[in-house]
């Protein structure tokens, strides 16, 4: 009796200290998998959920303008779009693709002069003299401020022929998703160049990208010199939608288009609490300097207002 007493004892001391052991086994492993986990969720893609525009009510958005799209940046959800497919005559909305592609191209601070075929170019323009030269830089602000076709003219004689400056242009558009363009100059002149309202609501959105870009279509006026710094140039802007006359709250910029056959147009984006939008205008009905102005107002803030961001 004295022996199985203490045999119990033994096997009793035993299964504790063997208990023990395996509680310490699994207790190490659950810790071990517990850091794992720890440290595989630290090195996982940081996913942003981007809000999504949803209608509000059954507000009619305007339609004072014969081909227009409004888009929403982040997402390029279309919120409204009228003929926005229809191949047209865009004007000196073309200058946003020479923009890009001269500063695919070119550097800033490089020095372009300026040809007798830019210096005697018809339409809007600055009047640089043949033989001036500018940087890069001022070209595009000449370019972008005030659509001057001069300006479009020697980025596009910079570096190659003005023929395969349109090449690059028109690779540019392909490259980034418009399907229905086709440029044929690099300052819209040419009426038979063409493109659409989503195709350049594409191009702007593009645009936007560009740091460069961005900060010189938000301005209402520039002033700039010829390399000797001889010769100062004052720029207003053709958009008065950045200017104090029309400014639009929320204006981030744009770019205008005028020839008699393709109307009054302008692509214009906005911000407000966080959210960007793009209303292209082709055409307006109304003739007069402001109609594509007060046209992409119009839709943009029928879009901030009939709109709200949601995250699904």
């Amino acid at each position: 009796m004295k022996y199985l007493r203490i045999a119990l004892g033994i096997f009793l001391v035993l299964s504790i200290f063997a208990t023990h052991k395996i509680f310490n086994y699994w207790e190490i492993r659950l810790k071990k998998q517990i850091k794992g986990v720890e440290s595989a969720n630290l090195n996982l893609p940081n996913y942003q959920i981007n809000p999504v525009p949803i209608k509000k009510n059954d507000a009619i958005a305007p339609e004072n303008f014969w081909q227009g799209v409004l888009i929403d940046q982040n997402s390029q959800k279309i919120l409204f779009g009228k003929n926005e497919h229809k191949p047209v005559s865009v004007a000196s909305i073309t200058k946003l693709a020479t923009a890009l592609t001269a500063l695919d191209n070119y550097q800033l601070d490089e020095i372009v002069e300026i040809s007798t075929n830019a210096s005697n170019i018809n339409g809007s323009k600055i009047f640089m003299s043949t033989g001036e030269k500018f940087t890069v830089e001022n070209l595009l602000n000449a370019l972008l401020i005030m659509s001057a076709n001069d300006a479009a003219i020697a980025l596009s004689e910079h570096k190659q022929t003005q023929e395969k400056f349109i090449e690059m242009m028109n690779e540019k558009s392909r490259k980034i998703g418009m399907k229905n363009t086709r440029f044929l100059d690099p300052s819209g002149l040419n009426d038979e160049g063409y493109s659409t309202a989503r195709d350049i609501g594409i191009l702007f959105s593009e645009a936007l990208k560009n740091d460069i870009i961005t900060k010189i279509i938000g301005m209402a006026e520039k002033t700039i010199y010829n390399q000797s710094g001889t010769k100062s140039y004052k720029l207003e802007s053709s958009n008065r939608l950045v200017k104090d006359e029309m400014r639009f709250e929320g204006i981030v910029g744009g770019k205008t288009g005028f020839t008699p056959n393709a109307g009054h147009s302008l692509v214009a984006a906005a911000t407000r609490d966080n959210h960007t939008l793009i209303a292209v205008i082709l055409s307006t009905y109304s003739n007069t300097k402001e109609a594509s102005a007060i046209a992409a107002a119009d839709l943009l803030n029928w879009g901030f207002t009939n709109w709200q961001w949601e995250n699904i």
